[in-house]
């Protein structure tokens, strides 16, 4: 799992360095496989104005260009990329930049012409695999910044090692929760901005259950006249943050959401649904579905979703070739569910597909937050979709969720910590993230278990394990202090 910092900071305040959080982390059990500094390769690397472009006396494909990257004289380059021209603000590499791949810039002679320089592609400096043309940028772009302050690459990427029973935390909510629990901080919980000032219509599909042991909660919502386009720039870092290419703004807003809440999403082109329906359902004999991926598949047995006419999706792992999101979309339907992670983890091994979905849908997801997931979804696509109404929640959840109690027994978890514990302030520790209510009327506290962290039941089995898991909770090892 990738784990923005700055994305982070959204949700719990970090003051500590990074080697701090990097100890942190591991102790609270989030094992951390590798660190990777943003903007690395980016030192002598600036913001340039194209003042004179000519052509390369002796090559006809090369440019011959004086660029002013805010010093007294403007310096020479040569550049061989087809997408510019004079006034155009370009990203450049001078002389003692050291680019990915070791690839130092230094002065140099192309073809008896005298280089000062080199003017980038997304590609050569380690940002993308665009290497077509050069980077331009905005007219507005402040001549001779460091590219990495102007386009704010200062984030510290951190890729942790999660465990299968803490699905919860493939998330920066579910880190956040570790950290704040950690430090004895507050989770800042995203805002719901402006789905709470527009009146939603009665506009709908009908949604059914009809297979309630593998699918236990399935809602969605409506949405008209939404302008498909590229993403904002602060939505595009995000995204790129955790290794994946942007899409489009609605695209973007589904991975951005999953990455926060660890809740998949799937974004259907409204006009794709066929019979005004939608439905989790065991797929017919002889029934195909044609992943995104483009792979054929017989779904006979296997939990699909499925409009009144064709399955649409392989629930919970990937969607139908024909159900995504185009540059013509204007109308969406929006879908959050819950699915039983083994009958995802067994679907997904039978046909070898891997997706970011699949992964968490096997894991488990939080049942309960499927309606928060789905307001957020709704209020992004508010935000960056300027739609034209907004449809009514429906919310089909058969069976209700059951909250977990456990038996904490201070004297054995004492034992077995070998350290004095003191009770009402661990519990409180505890009880901030992770346990939604404690019952102190009994000599020994009974817990709650938050639903999110469904997976902890599963390593409770005796007396050490519970003592382990609420070690877990309450981290023994206090937080060191810097000063």
């Amino acid at each position: 799992m990738l784990i923005s910092l700055e994305w982070l900071k959204q949700y719990v305040d970090v003051n500590e360095n990074i080697e701090e959080l990097d100890r942190a982390l591991t102790m609270i059990g989030q094992e951390v496989e590798a660190i990777e500094v943003q903007g690395k390769y980016l030192d002598n690397v600036v913001i340039g104005h194209i003042v004179e472009y000519g052509r390369h006396p002796e090559a006809d494909k090369l440019s011959l260009l004086k660029i002013n990257v805010g010093e007294e004289e403007p310096i020479q380059i040569v550049c061989g990329a087809p997408n510019h021209k004079e006034g155009d603000k370009v990203v450049v590499a001078r002389i003692g930049a050291v680019l990915p791949g070791d690839f130092k810039i230094k002065k140099s002679k192309i073809r008896g012409v005298e280089s000062f320089g080199m003017c980038c592609s997304k590609a050569e400096l380690g940002l993308g695999k665009d290497h077509s043309g050069i980077i331009i940028l905005p007219e507005d772009a402040p001549v001779g910044m460091e590219y990495r302050e102007y386009a704010r690459l200062n984030d510290t990427v951190f890729e942790l090692e999660i465990t299968p029973n803490r699905p919860d935390c493939l998330s920066h909510i579910g880190i956040a929760r570790e950290i704040a629990a950690y430090y004895g901080r507050e989770v800042k919980y995203p805002k719901i901005e402006k789905l709470q000032d527009v009146t939603l219509t009665d506009d709908t599909l009908d949604i059914a259950i009809e297979d309630t042991e593998r699918c236990k909660r399935f809602a969605g919502r409506i949405i008209r006249g939404v302008k498909v386009g590229e993403s904002p720039e602060w939505l595009k870092k995000r995204i790129m943050a955790m290794g994946l290419n942007t899409i489009n703004n609605i695209v973007d807003i589904s991975n951005f959401v999953m990455f926060e809440y660890n809740q998949p999403i799937h974004i259907y082109d409204l006009k794709e649904i066929a019979g005004g329906k939608i439905v989790a359902r065991r797929g017919k004999a002889g029934e195909k579905l044609v992943t995104l991926m483009e792979q054929e598949i017989d779904v006979n047995d296997e939990l699909v979703i499925a409009d009144g006419e064709k399955p649409s999706g392989l629930a919970g792992i990937m969607g139908g070739l024909g159900s995504g999101i185009k540059d013509d979309t204007q109308d969406i339907f929006i879908e959050v569910a819950y699915f039983v992670p083994e009958f995802i983890r067994k679907a997904g091994r039978k046909f070898g597909i891997v997706s970011d979905a699949g992964y968490r849908n096997e894991r488990g997801t939080d049942m309960e937050n499927v309606p928060t997931v789905l307001d957020r979804v709704t209020d992004l696509v508010l935000q960056l979709a300027d739609p034209q109404s907004v449809g009514k929640m429906v919310d089909v959840y058969p069976t209700k969720y059951e909250s977990c109690e456990i038996i904490l027994d201070i004297a054995k978890l004492r034992r077995f910590a070998g350290k004095d514990i003191e009770k009402e302030r661990k519990i409180d520790k505890m009880r901030k993230e992770f346990i939604s209510s404690v019952s102190h009327e009994l000599k020994t506290p009974i817990a709650i278990i938050n639903n999110y962290c469904e997976g902890l039941k599963e390593g409770i089995a005796d007396d050490k394990e519970t003592a382990d898991f609420y070690l877990s909770l309450i981290h023994i090892s206090e937080p060191t202090r810097r000063t």
